[in-house]
């Protein structure tokens, strides 16, 4: 009995320490983003977007991934009603206008930085042009991302997400201790 245990727990260990090496094999090959490593795009100089609801409530913050594929938050989830107009950040190109994996997501080019909204119903086409302010769609009840309705707002430098609180100038307070 007590070799048993032994041999139990033996191959326990073995299977641990094979995990481990397993995993740290699997790291050291993984490519890490560029917001992790700082590569990432600069900020811009000056804030510009605008929210593209009336509502400036943050549901869900911007999570970065570790890596490319691994799981995080590409965006923030703003809350809203469904129904209401949702407006183009900023002025550009629609560069897509369409269903992902059940979404209605609208994608706008605006010049080095993408934004992506969802779920939203537009009539909007590839190749439109929006300006700043321009109701784009309204929202759609996606039922399962937010509790309440939301719209999903996600920005992209390239191929890489960024945070689009970058974009629409906010600020954070530090609090600091009164003197005393």
């Amino acid at each position: 009995m007590r070799l048993r245990h032994t041999l139990f727990r033996t191959r326990q260990i073995s299977a641990c320490f094979l995990a481990i090496s397993l995993a740290s094999t699997i790291s050291a090959q993984a490519t890490v983003p560029a917001a992790i490593t700082g590569d990432a795009p600069a900020p811009p100089e000056r804030a510009s977007w605008l929210w593209p609801t009336s509502s400036h409530s943050v549901l869900n913050a911007f999570v970065a991934p570790q890596t490319t594929y691994s799981s995080g938050h590409r965006g923030i989830d703003i809350s809203s009603e469904v129904e209401e107009a949702v407006v183009a950040p900023d002025s550009g190109t629609v560069t897509f206008s369409g269903s992902v994996a059940g979404r209605s997501v609208l994608v706008i080019d605006h010049g080095g930085v993408r934004s992506t909204l969802e779920p939203i119903a537009s009539t909007l086409a590839q190749g439109d042009a929006v300006v700043r302010g321009q109701v784009v769609g309204e929202v759609e009840s996606d039922g399962f991302h937010c509790p309440t309705a939301c719209v999903h707002l996600g920005a992209r430098i390239g191929e890489e997400y960024v945070s689009p609180m970058l974009y629409l100038g906010v600020e954070y307070s530090i609090l600091l201790p009164l003197p005393r």
